[in-house]
């Protein structure tokens, strides 16, 4: 077995090949020539003339040139050796030879003390270099550290880094880098280098990481914490598979990292935080854009409850809206969970909902299954975890929204909270925008009603009593005429003239009476009363008008014939009026639970405006009334027109 290391083979081998190594050799061979050359031959050393050098303490003393330069150009093992070997230099001429004992005893040890003063100066300059070395190569680690940690602050890519810049400078095989989750309950594995895949596709947590520093690719290792400002935020876990003694320098050094790479941690969360509030302040800006453009009370819970899970990271939603006036909460508005769950409905206090309604504030349950106000029917549904919010507007209450997980239970955070809060806000507002909205289309639903219920009974005033009274004078203009055939040209002319001008007035009644509510809507329905205002326009205005039906042709309801035929008329008196038209086409087509009527002309067109509201500014007060009478039967309406090219004006109602 070979006891030699091969870092001290290559130590040996480096001396023996340094020119120091044979300096020194020369300088010990020339003491040991001047030492002993009476001995060795008849060699006088003459000085001045004279013999000198016969005590040989000159000899002595330059014994301590090759100690010292030994000592400092190879290093204090090597001053040692060669101070042993002045030693066994001068001895034999101390103990045989010198005819002065006592004295060349002295000189003696004054040379080993001199040469070990002189070893122990080296050792001391050696020692301090070895120091500075170490703390330039300590610096330099730190420095390359801090380096990586500066290059980026995404948590992930920031410790790995960081953990493969530890191993390089440290020479160790495999690391690890844990970090508490955000509320320092668990500690979470984010970088790992060295370990076989196979030991981290397991748990999760502290047990992993109990499993992990188990681990032989860890059988030595060194483990230490990560802080900022005091407070823990992981552990770094570095280490060999094999045996490795760790001198104190590098776990100083392990542990001079660790603190760096603790407070970049703590940069990177707060970097991460600052991102998740502005991209979730953004967010919110676009709930509040996205939710406030709609006007459909459906419409905007439905976006709500879509929004607040994107925003919270959850599975599914639903809303509980307080009906006040059946003291009852019902569930109309949910998403991913099953659609029995609108079916139910619970007084006003009871199940979670209730509690957030009547207390105002959110809630977090992390267990439903055993919250005692769970509703049986979201438990059979598969709610997990619940965080739940009042929807609430200037103190009043109009329900609350809550946010579901199906999968796994979770821990919802203040954060989680106050993003949903603010859903919550932006959907109240939204909500009473829609009520109010829905409150003025029924008041101008009721406007309508009460206008097409006068407009009938003027039309029917027309049609039974003013209409017949003109007949009725008409007639008596013609008695008159035929019964005295002897009356004079002067009289009979105006006569004639009278009655020509009643039947012009009691034609003008008939048609204002028909155009305020024609009888054949209600008498025939739709289809023909659009074929009579067609083959009127084809008569009157000289304008080839056509209707064409696809689709199972049917009755609507008297509603919405009404609806579609004010849309009709207001069209094609545009088109006669204004559009300088010489064809238009009326398309009526029967769908699966819609209706969609077109009327399309040749005309001149106009520019229609991006904003429905810049008709009004525009003078289409027409167009305005058609998109209002669409809007109110629930359903659309879009002009398209282009100077020279026409208008098409489409309009779809669902039945």
């Amino acid at each position: 077995m070979d006891l030699v290391s091969p870092v001290s083979m290559r130590s040996v081998k480096r001396i023996i090949l340094s020119p120091s190594f044979w300096l020194v050799t020369a300088m010990l061979l020339s003491a040991v020539l001047l030492h002993y050359s009476a001995q060795i031959r008849a060699l006088p050393m003459v000085i001045g003339g004279q013999k000198a050098l016969t005590r040989h303490s000159t000899e002595r003393v330059l014994l301590i040139l090759p100690i010292g330069y030994a000592a400092f150009a190879l290093g204090p093992i090597a001053g040692l050796i060669t101070l042993a070997l002045a030693f066994l230099i001068m001895l034999p001429r101390v103990i045989f030879l010198s005819p002065y004992p006592a004295d060349a005893v002295i000189e003696t040890t004054s040379v080993l003390l001199v040469g070990g003063l002189t070893i122990w100066l080296a050792w001391i300059r050696t020692n301090q270099e070895t120091l500075r070395q170490k703390a330039t190569a300590r610096l330099q680690a730190v420095s390359a550290v801090s380096a990586v940690l500066t290059r980026s602050l995404e948590l992930k890519r920031l410790l790995t880094e960081a953990l493969d810049v530890v191993l390089q400078v440290t020479g160790l095989e495999a690391g690890l880098i844990f970090v508490l989750d955000e509320k320092a309950e668990d500690l979470i594995l984010v970088a790992h280098r060295g370990l076989p895949p196979q030991a981290i596709a397991g748990d999760r947590g502290l047990k992993l990481a109990r499993e992990l520093v188990s681990d032989q690719a860890l059988a030595s290792q060194v483990a230490v914490p990560l802080k900022s400002k005091g407070r823990p935020q992981g552990a770094l876990v570095v280490g060999n598979s094999g045996i490795h003694h760790f001198l104190p320098e590098e776990v100083d050094l392990i542990a001079a990292v660790a603190t760096q790479v603790g407070v970049a941690t703590e940069n990177a969360r707060l970097h991460q935080d600052v991102a998740r509030q502005l991209e979730r302040e953004k967010r919110l800006s676009e709930v509040a854009k996205e939710i406030t453009s709609e006007l459909e009370l459906d419409k905007v819970l439905s976006k709500v409850v879509q929004i607040a899970e994107e925003v919270a990271g959850v599975d599914a939603g639903v809303i509980g809206l307080l009906d006040e006036g059946k003291d009852l909460i019902t569930y109309r508005h949910l998403h991913n969970l099953p659609s029995e769950l609108m079916q139910v409905t619970v007084s006003t206090g009871q199940g979670l909902a209730g509690h957030v309604i009547a207390s105002g504030t959110p809630a977090v349950i992390e267990d439903y299954a055993s919250y005692p106000g769970r509703v049986k029917a979201f438990v059979e549904g598969g709610v997990k975890s619940v965080l739940a919010v009042p929807i609430a507007s200037a103190g009043k209450v109009f329900g609350a929204l809550a946010v579901v997980t199906l999968e796994e239970k979770r821990t919802f955070s203040s954060r989680d909270v106050a993003a949903l809060s603010g859903v919550a806000r932006q959907a109240a507002i939204a909500i009473e925008n829609a009520q109010l909205y829905e409150s003025m289309r029924s008041y101008a639903r009721q406007i309508l009603t009460a206008q097409e219920e006068e407009r009938k009974r003027m039309a029917r005033e027309l049609h039974d009593d003013t209409a017949q009274a003109l007949v009725v004078l008409s007639r008596q203009l013609d008695a008159l005429l035929s019964a005295d055939s002897r009356a004079s040209a002067g009289i009979k002319q105006p006569l004639e003239e009278l009655r020509q001008l009643t039947a012009a007035i009691s034609r003008d009644v008939r048609r204002f009476s028909q155009d305020l509510r024609p009888s054949a809507l209600d008498d025939l329905g739709l289809l023909p009363t659009l074929e009579a205002l067609m083959a009127k326009l084809s008569e009157d205005d000289g304008i080839q008008a056509h209707l064409e039906v696809l689709g199972d042709k049917r009755r609507l309801s008297p509603e919405r014939e009404l609806v579609l035929f004010r849309i009709a008329q207001e069209a094609l008196t545009n088109v006669r009026k204004h559009s300088q038209a010489t064809r238009v086409v009326t398309t009526v087509e029967f769908g699966d639970g819609m209706v969609r009527m077109t009327v399309t002309d040749n005309g001149l067109g106009f520019k229609v405006p991006d904003r429905p509201s810049d008709l009004v500014e525009m003078g289409k007060l027409g167009l305005t009334g058609m998109l209002e009478r669409a809007q109110l039967a629930g359903g659309t309406l879009v002009v398209r027109s282009e100077s020279g090219q026409g208008t098409t004006v489409v309009v779809e109602i669902p039945l």
